[in-house]
């Protein structure tokens, strides 16, 4: 998965601007709703501990409230992939 992030939020919070990450390292997603109602996705990350707020997490994306279905879906999917790639490492 790649994550891209403007270069005013990658400079004000001392983050790369393009960071990529491995589906071994994806632990899961997930979504939340700003207080506006904004989906979040947030994606867990191994080593990379979630901090409390969105703002703080390389590895969130905020949306427009008409993307929350779409979002929903991506949850999802990235759910899906990293519970198969699981399994196949179970069974290996």
């Amino acid at each position: 998965m790649t994550f891209v992030q403007s270069q005013r939020r990658s400079s004000k919070r001392g983050i790369e601007r393009v960071r990529r990450v491995g589906w071994g390292d994806v632990l899961g997603a997930s979504l939340a709703l700003t207080r506006k109602g904004r989906p979040v996705v947030r994606v867990a990350v191994r080593g990379n501990p979630a901090p409390a707020h969105h703002r703080d997490d390389p590895f969130s994306v905020k949306l427009r409230r008409k993307d929350l279905q779409s979002a929903e879906g991506f949850v999802e999917d990235v759910n899906v992939e990293v519970n198969v790639r699981q399994r196949w490492r179970d069974h290996a």
